[in-house]
């Protein structure tokens, strides 16, 4: 005869039912509501402490793409960096220093111009089709197809392109274009979609390639809204990893994204005069 233990858990002849307690203790947990989920409904929805990390470090890779897919995690995601925003959050005040201590020497002179506002810094998170690349040969250009979004999305203006730059360890001053992307489907704007030509490697990174060294470094855009208000700055920690010259390609520069979305390839597209949206 078959008793039960006061855990629930069956035994006979003192012996102990190990699959019993294990189903038991594996439907427990299940049970138990995972803390600090994003409310999506899918197993690879964000979760806050994601929404955290990309805050701090940018959009990469699968994260990226999920966002961008994902109504659910996109409203989420959207509410919390508005939120960030409302309650001057630390985050929000870290990214405000760093985009008032990267201006560059020109936009500190015309930002004090009689006749022109200081504009007002507007943090964003910066998105990339992976936080990590293959780098073969450090010299020449590539474009790189970056997402901008600020941190209050409810009214986004059309960027000046001729304000737009790329700076940190990627550097560019041309794009091709910018297009608005509405994440949540609501009918509102919530990001742009950037695509910068002829981008450079910084030389710390080009040094670093040239000897063999992974370097790690940040990437950041800053911008004029188009109406001059507002100026945009976002960051995102990106890492570089030298990889062996390919048989008989000499020169130039190729960046492989090491996660990015499964059939995908972005940023290791030569020039073109096919400019890429």
């Amino acid at each position: 005869m078959t008793d039960s233990n006061e855990s629930g858990a069956p035994h006979d002849g003192g012996r102990i039912d190990i699959s019993s307690i294990l189903e038991q203790a594996y439907a427990q947990g299940s049970a138990r509501p995972q803390r600090h989920r994003a409310p999506g409904p899918g197993s690879d929805c964000l979760t806050i402490a994601d929404i955290e990390r990309v805050s701090e470090e940018g959009f990469a890779g699968g994260a990226l793409e999920h966002f961008l897919t994902c109504r659910d995690c996109g409203r989420t995601v959207l509410n919390h960096l508005a939120s960030m925003r409302k309650e001057r959050s630390e985050i929000v005040h870290r990214r405000e220093q760093s985009a008032a201590a990267r201006v560059g020497v020109w936009d500190r002179i015309h930002s004090l111009l009689p006749w022109n506002e200081t504009p007002v810094f507007q943090p964003a998170v910066l998105g990339f089709s992976s936080s990590v690349f293959e780098v073969e040969g450090s010299g020449g250009t590539r474009n790189v197809r970056v997402r901008i979004l600020p941190f209050a999305a409810e009214h986004v203006d059309p960027l000046d392109l001729t304000k737009l730059r790329l700076q940190g360890c990627l550097r560019a001053s041309e794009t091709s274009k910018v297009e608005v992307v509405d994440v949540d489907e609501d009918g509102t704007p919530d990001l742009w979609d950037v695509t910068f030509l002829n981008v450079e490697l910084a030389p710390k990174v080009k040094a670093g390639i040239d000897n063999h060294q992974n370097v790690i470094d940040w990437a950041s855009v800053s911008g004029l809204y188009g109406d001059g208000s507002c100026k945009v700055f976002g960051e995102a920690r990106l890492e570089f990893q030298p990889t062996p010259a390919t048989s008989g390609q000499e020169g130039g520069m190729k960046l492989k994204a090491v996660d990015p979305k499964p059939g995908v390839i972005a940023e290791d597209a030569p020039l073109s005069p096919r400019l890429r949206g």
